[in-house]
């Protein structure tokens, strides 16, 4: 499994309830400032996702399998949604990688990179990560034995 700056549910605990509040309010209910019309797009609750993805957890937890977590290294671009407290973007940042973290110990030999050049959309910004990454996996499917614990972050 190959997660690209895949939110965890490990987010919400590290921000306020203000600041979880703000960070629902960024297209997940309603598309992103300037996206309005676009009727189709997709929006989510992200409470219940996050209330699922904990319930599967607890009932049936992630079998060891290579996992490939890649995190975004530059910030969120919070720019449509301005303004906002001047303390948003740092707890954000901070509880984004925290749940990052979380994420690259759902199996024992999970690798984690950081995509340093890249924030949110690294499938875009540095798609050869993505590749490197979907090609280990495959790899680790084909022939177990190449898939060694990585440093945690490079």
């Amino acid at each position: 499994m190959v997660l690209i700056d895949a939110l965890s549910e490990k987010v919400k605990s590290g921000l306020t309830a203000e600041q979880w509040k703000l960070y629902v309010n960024f297209g997940f209910t309603k598309p992103t400032p300037g996206l309005e019309k676009y009727k189709e797009i997709e929006t989510l609750d992200v409470n219940a996702s996050l209330n699922q993805i904990e319930k599967a957890a607890s009932a049936q937890p992630l079998r060891p399998i290579p996992l490939f977590v890649l995190t975004q290294g530059q910030p969120f671009d919070l720019t449509p949604w301005q303004p906002l407290p001047a303390d948003f973007p740092g707890a954000l940042n901070k509880a984004w990688h925290t749940g990052q973290d979380a994420l690259a110990t759902l199996t024992p030999d999970a690798k984690h990179t950081i995509a340093t050049k890249s924030s949110h959309y690294i499938q875009v910004q540095e798609p050869q990560l993505v590749i490197d990454a979907i090609k280990q996996v495959v790899e680790a499917i084909r022939n177990p034995s190449v898939w060694t614990t990585a440093p945690k972050r490079n």
